[in-house]
C-alpha cells in the first residue's frame, strides 16, 4: 500500500495542481519533499496523461485513497492499510468509510488478495530514441522523414533534401 504524504499533498493542492496530479508527483517522487513533487509536476506539465488517475505498475486497480480521508481515519487509530482498504470499498467516501471499519473489523487485517498478471511487463522505463513523421495532406500525398536520436543530438533523415 502506498501512503501518500497529506502535509505536501495539501500544499500542492494550494498551489492550484489537482488532486490526480499531486497524487502522481508525490508516488513519482517517493513523498521526498515539496520541491521534488513541484519539479516532478512540471517536467511533466506535457504529458497527455499528467490529469488521469494515478496507477500504480502491477495493479489491475486505478484506486488511489484521499489523503485527507486517509489520515482522518488513521487518526482514529487505524493502520495506513486498514484505512486505505476502507476507503477502497467505500470509493473514498469518509463517512461510509467510517462506518465500514467498525462493522468489518474481521476483515481488517486479512491479506487482500491480489490476482498475479498472466504475463510480466518488463520495466515501464522507456527511451524514444527514433520516430517517423509525415509531411502532406493526406497519407496517399506526401513525405515521410524519419529523427533519430544519435550521440544524444536528434538527427533528420530525409531522402528528399
Amino acid at each position: 500500500v502506498v501512503t501518500i504524504n497529506p502535509v505536501i499533498f495539501k500544499q500542492l493542492m494550494d498551489m492550484g495542481f489537482t488532486s490526480n496530479v499531486c497524487n502522481k508527483a508525490l508516488y513519482h517522487t517517493k513523498n521526498s519533499g515539496l520541491e521534488q513533487a513541484t519539479n516532478w509536476i512540471m517536467e511533466h506539465f506535457d504529458d497527455p496523461d499528467l490529469e488521469s488517475p494515478l496507477q500504480f505498475p502491477g495493479v489491475n486497480s486505478s484506486f488511489v485513497p484521499d489523503p485527507q480521508a486517509l489520515l482522518q481515519i488513521q487518526e482514529m487509530g487505524f493502520t495506513a492499510e486498514q484505512a486505505t482498504k476502507a476507503l477502497k470499498s467505500t470509493d473514498n467516501n469518509i463517512e461510509r468509510a467510517i462506518d465500514w471499519v467498525f462493522s468489518h473489523v474481521d476483515e481488517l487485517n486479512a491479506p487482500e488478495t491480489v490476482q498475479e498478471p498472466e504475463f510480466k511487463d518488463g520495466s515501464e522505463k522507456y527511451k524514444l530514441i527514433a520516430f517517423i513523421s509525415h509531411l502532406g495532406t493526406s497519407a496517399q500525398v506526401g513525405h515521410y522523414i524519419c529523427h533519430i536520436l544519435k550521440n544524444n543530438e536528434w538527427i533528420l533523415y530525409n531522402d528528399e533534401k
